[in-house]
């Protein structure tokens, strides 16, 4: 009769080692994807730019510009089955702290957006983002688009759609990993940890901490209580550590991108540039062509509250002697009548154009017999 052996625990290691690269190799396949390389002149006439220009340049890229929002329109028709979910492309643009978007329209006319935050400005990024997500009838893609707002260029090299590999997503799981957030007025206490994939930051390390642990038990080969409390109080230093590492990294690229976008600025132009809307630069112009003591009414729509605060010291009143319009689409001013109205409401009559500010500013003057 033959005698079983069993295999030492140092075998079963190495035996995954060595198994782990023909896995990733045979993972590694690549399905049908939809890609657009700007090098070729044809690739670029098949985009349209809305509420913008589109350029190509000698290098191959293209670059598209714009004054406020801004569009790149991909070609219709696409039909981009479901499992293609991911879109990648490369990018420049001159400034951070701003958002971009893709909007997906499918074949049966839903739409929806996914976000992104734009790398350190003057350097070409790459990006990756999942457009599956918010898909929630797992329909054909029929097109999508880039929009851009706050800034007035951007420059692209390429735009890819693929259905991602075993190495792709981890890829893409390790770069989500590196990616830090944008700082928000929380930022001072608190970062965001990265999600990896759909699992969250605290999740890994939970699980990092118990395979720390149970390797550690596997190599000492055994699972005695000193062993066993030796390798959890390692396995919580590692998990620690690895913790910590995360979080001072993203303190070093908000470090970065402060460096790179707010070096040589002075407090003004600060606050104006990580602002991003221009209701600061707008409510310091206002302040300035406004008397002290003077109470102010606001129609800003979703900055009315970001408004009010930067207009401090001035007050609001609903009995104001002066209205201030800023980005507020509801709000029209009929100048043969010198009426003020909102959703076709009046807001006041006799009222007084006293100053524009570019397109989408404006303040008013209501006599007293008006305020109401």
């Amino acid at each position: 009769m033959m005698r079983s052996e069993k295999i030492p625990v140092n075998a079963w290691i190495r035996i995954f080692i060595v198994s782990c690269p023909l896995f990733l190799f045979c993972a590694s396949g690549h399905a049908e994807q939809y890609a657009w390389n700007f090098h070729d002149p044809r690739t670029a006439l098949q985009w349209k730019a809305v509420d913008g220009s589109l350029e190509r340049r000698a290098s191959g890229s293209v670059v598209v510009r714009g004054n406020n929002t801004f569009w790149l329109v991909s070609p219709s028709n696409l039909n981009i089955p479901q499992k293609v979910s991911y879109v990648e492309f490369e990018l420049k643009a001159p400034v951070t702290y701003v958002s971009g978007y893709i909007v997906v329209r499918s074949l049966d006319h839903r739409t929806w957006q996914k976000e992104f935050q734009l790398g350190t400005p003057g350097r070409f990024h790459i990006y990756r983002v999942n457009i599956r997500e918010g898909n929630a009838d797992n329909a054909s893609i029929d097109s999508f688009a880039f929009a851009f707002g706050g800034l007035h260029e951007v420059e692209l090299n390429y735009v890819r759609c693929y259905e991602p590999s075993f190495i792709d997503l981890v890829r893409i799981y390790w770069g989500d990993f590196w990616s830090a957030s944008y700082p928000k007025a929380s930022s001072v206490n608190f970062i965001e940890t990265p999600p990896i994939g759909k699992i969250s930051f605290p999740a890994m390390v939970y699980l990092s901490l118990a395979l720390f642990a149970l390797l550690m038990i596997l190599v000492r080969k055994g699972t005695d209580k000193g062993a066993l409390m030796r390798s959890l109080v390692i396995s919580f230093i590692a998990a620690g550590m690895l913790f910590a590492l995360r979080m001072d990294y993203a303190w070093y690229t908000t470090w970065r991108l402060d460096r790179a976008s707010l070096s040589g600025k002075d407090l003004d132009e600060r606050i104006s540039y990580v602002e991003g809307t221009g209701a600061y630069d707008f409510a310091q112009s206002i302040k300035k062509a406004i008397p002290s003591g003077e109470t102010v009414k606001i129609y800003a729509g979703a900055l009315d509250g970001k408004l009010k605060y930067y207009l401090l010291p001035l007050m609001v009143s609903r009995w104001a002697t002066y209205v201030v319009v800023f980005k507020d689409a509801a709000v029209s001013f009929d100048a043969a009548g010198n009426v003020l109205k909102k959703n076709n409401e009046i807001v006041a009559n006799d009222v007084q154009l006293i100053r524009t500010f570019g397109k989408e500013g404006f303040l008013y003057r209501i006599p007293e017999t008006s305020r109401k």
